[in-house]
């Protein structure tokens, strides 16, 4: 009856090893991805489009929001809600790097 103790007492342990390696493994490769996108983003040029507003949706804190370029590109961005004052079919000059929205300047 004891070796059953003992094995099952392993199994539990290797059960919560697995577990605790497995989250950590996940938190490490969140982290390396966010690292090689904000790389990505330093080795884009910052470039200035004219676009317009075409959606506005949010979610949690942050709002999403949809432009459209003068050449029929569409991007969107993620910027948090106390930055995000523009509206649907708010005309400009939109500023960004690679996925990093940089600005908005109304015409």
């Amino acid at each position: 009856m004891e070796s059953i103790g003992s094995l099952i007492g392993y199994l539990i342990m290797g059960f919560f090893i697995i577990v605790f390696g497995g989250v950590i493994i996940f938190f490490i490769s969140i982290s390396i991805r966010g690292l090689f996108r904000w790389i990505r983003n330093n080795n884009q040029p910052v470039q200035a489009i004219n676009a317009s507003v075409i959606s506005r949706r949010a979610i949690k804190q942050y709002t999403f929001i949809a432009f459209e370029g003068e050449n029929g590109d569409r991007m969107e961005f993620r910027m948090s809600r106390s930055k995000s004052v523009l509206v649907v079919g708010d005309t400009g000059v939109l500023t960004f790097q690679g996925t990093r929205f940089k600005g908005f300047q109304r015409r």
